[in-house]
């Protein structure tokens, strides 16, 4: 009988593994699908010229680097096929508006001793009408209500008083247990970092509440056996809900998701693991260790869609880590009851949509649970800098600046070049008739030259030619460039500290200056607030 049992048992665990695997490669290939989608519209591709940009490289710069380190590492450089030799230098003029207007932003966005977000009770109309109401108030029943303190009747206006403070209290209440949450995760250290993305790369990811496992310090009080309170010193584990920064280039949301990812089927996340944090997973709740055990024998396995996109320098430090997807959205139920996800109702209604989180490694889904949030709102908020119409990515300041930057580069390696070749004259010598005396062509000090009986005038033996300095007409390429740069950023001089030309006598006058120069960035606070802000704490809001 007992070996019956355990055949059956067999049997289940096989069953259960063979669905597992067909819904974690359904999963793979869609995720798959929405990797591809974003690679082809060009966004991974931006992105690299934008963080290049930003760090103040190019191609002409890169090969200059290349060269050099070449040379440092002792490899020979030869003359052959070599171009002669032309400015590489960079202007980190991106950097520096990118990091203005990042600062800025920041500092108007997340004061340091204070909240940027507050809740308070909504006005509710009725309430309104019956604050100047004197009718006197009755309950259901029809009796009028009593004061509980002084025992008179109430009336209307007494009433909405009432219910007015009680749910300012409620809300105060609730506006110190998330500020506490946020506190603990290090909120506003995180949105700084979601800002820098979106300065940088256009788009930056904010993700929470999610409910993580945090190992304190404390000294636990407890009776011994003489009914003496001891306390003794131990680790406790809480769970709190928690956000955090996610690197935008690891999220891929559903393409059909338009402007807000919200409106999409799900999104997924992407993190590497060592296999020392594959097996510490097994002490997390939820995890299915059958499944953590086929991932160590597997190895590390990865998705043809990144395989296909990353550079040949990165594929062998990949090989040697996991890749975890983490998946946010839609799941049908047969796949949530394969998973091992218990449904009070046992019911497949096709109008009934279940929001759920799965967990894969390499292709093996090792853990599933539904969405803690009721309302099934996905944990991710995205923040563009400058808005594209019809999708959830944005573009950043270096994209914005690009045509400039390519501008004030090319006019001033032209300028470096013209310099080389104006600073001093050009010699043209007749080696035939004349002869340094060290057997040097260079030319130096107090230098002796030979020469021979074939020339009559040792002067025809040099000619020096000069060339034309241009640098005025490259300067003001440069100036037109920089001021073009101020434009089309939105990030004047006067947010970097500089006062460039004219500036106001009086104070009124600077005032009213520097409010001009914020407009533009008090239209990305606005925005921040409603596409990170407000859906942010209501989520925490409905998960408290």
């Amino acid at each position: 009988m007992e070996e019956l049992v355990e055949e059956i048992t067999r049997e289940e665990q096989e069953k259960l593994e063979e669905k597992l695997q067909v819904f974690g490669a359904t999963l793979a290939k869609q995720r798959d699908e929405w990797v591809r989608s974003r690679y082809s519209i060009g966004v991974d591709k931006r992105w690299l010229e934008d963080e290049d940009q930003y760090n103040s490289k190019d191609n002409i710069a890169k090969a200059a680097s290349q060269m050099m380190t070449s040379v440092e590492q002792g490899y020979p450089v030869t003359t052959q096929h070599s171009k002669p030799h032309r400015s590489t230098v960079y202007i980190g003029m991106t950097r520096q508006k990118t990091n203005a207007a990042e600062a800025r932003v920041a500092d108007i966005l997340l004061p340091t001793d204070d909240r940027n977000w507050g809740i308070d009770p909504t006005p509710e109309p009725k309430l309104m009408s019956m604050a100047t109401s004197d009718i006197e108030a009755t309950d259901e029943m029809g009796q009028p209500m009593m004061d509980t303190q002084t025992q008179q009747p109430m009336k209307h206006k007494d009433v909405a008083v009432k219910i007015m403070q009680e749910a300012k209290l409620k809300a105060r209440a609730m506006q110190t247990v998330i500020t506490d949450q946020l506190v603990e995760c290090d909120y506003l250290s995180e949105l700084r970092k979601v800002i820098h993305d979106s300065a940088v790369l256009g788009t930056g990811v904010v993700k929470g509440p999610i409910v993580t496992n945090k190992m304190r310090k404390a000294w636990q009080p407890y009776t011994d056996g003489f009914g003496e309170t001891v306390h003794n010193f131990m680790f406790v584990e809480e769970l709190n809900p928690a956000s955090y920064r996610v690197d935008p280039r690891n999220v891929w949301p559903d393409p059909a998701c338009g402007e807000s990812v919200h409106d999409g089927k799900g999104i997924f996340e992407r993190s590497v693991m060592t296999p020392k944090q594959v097996r510490e997973l097994k002490k997390q709740p939820g995890y299915m260790k059958d499944q953590l055990r086929k991932v160590l024998e597997e190895g590390p396995r990865h998705s043809y869609a990144m395989e296909e996109m990353r550079d040949e320098e990165d594929r062998d430090y990949a090989s040697q880590v996991y890749e975890c997807w983490e998946y946010w959205g839609e799941i049908d139920i047969d796949d949530l009851k394969a998973s091992g996800v218990e449904f009070e109702e046992d019911e497949d209604d096709p109008l009934e949509s279940y929001s759920a989180c799965v967990v894969m490694i390499n292709n093996t889904v090792v853990k599933v649970y539904l969405n803690p949030l009721d309302s099934g709102d996905l944990p991710y908020d995205f923040y563009t800098w400058e808005k594209i119409s019809g999708s959830c990515w944005g573009y950043g300041i270096p994209y914005l600046l690009r045509s400039q930057q390519k501008v004030l580069n090319a006019a001033w390696r032209q300028m470096m070049d013209n310099s080389g070749v104006s600073s001093g004259p050009q010699i043209v010598v007749k080696p035939s008739v004349i002869t340094p005396a060290d057997k040097q062509w260079q030319l130096s000090s107090r230098k002796i030259w030979f020469a021979t009986d074939d020339i009559d005038d040792v002067r025809k033996a040099f000619t020096s030619f000069e060339f034309n300095s241009h640098q005025n007409e490259l300067s003001g390429i440069i100036k037109m460039a920089a001021e073009l740069a101020d434009q089309d950023s939105g990030v004047p001089m006067m947010l970097q500290g500089s006062q460039g030309g004219v500036t106001p006598d009086t104070v009124g006058g600077m005032q009213m200056l520097m409010n001009n120069t914020n407009v533009v960035l008090r239209r990305l606070v606005k925005q921040f607030d409603d596409m990170v802000t407000k859906p942010h704490i209501r989520r925490y809001y409905d998960y408290n």
